[in-house]
């Protein structure tokens, strides 16, 4: 099957979509080529350069399902809750980020921790030492 883009055409294209790559990049390239927009897209995807705009809620974020939002509550209490999806979305987003921050807060607590024991056995082995000489 034969294109219907010359080679010139497709550099053209090509060149004007990577520039500025939008949609209205895309009506332009429609006019002036006298292709319809699905074709510009058809091609521009063919030829590898076509960047599609990702999906995102009405608040600009990108969509998370409640089983995401469940299992990431599930990982932080490091358990299983049946049936924890029926709950509403919006309490889900509530409950998993307050439960991620504490549990990401006592992760960094007990790793504090951690160094000060560390840091106390250095000052006991050492006092023993200065109590041997």
């Amino acid at each position: 099957m034969a294109s219907s883009y010359t080679k010139k055409e497709t550099e053209k294209l090509i060149d004007t979509y990577t520039a500025t790559p939008d949609l209205k990049t895309v009506g332009r390239l429609s006019v002036l080529l006298n292709k319809p927009k699905k074709s510009i897209i058809s091609k521009l995807v063919k030829e590898g350069v076509y960047i599609k705009k990702g999906y995102v809620t009405k608040t600009g974020e990108t969509p998370i399902t409640k089983l995401q939002l469940v299992r990431s509550i599930e990982d932080a209490l490091d358990t299983k809750l049946p049936d924890l999806d029926k709950a509403p979305k919006t309490t889900l987003k509530a409950l998993s980020d307050i439960v991620v921050e504490q549990a990401q807060m006592l992760e960094d607590a007990l790793e504090d921790l951690g160094k000060r024991s560390e840091t106390q056995r250095v000052k006991d082995e050492i006092a023993s030492i200065l109590e041997c000489k």
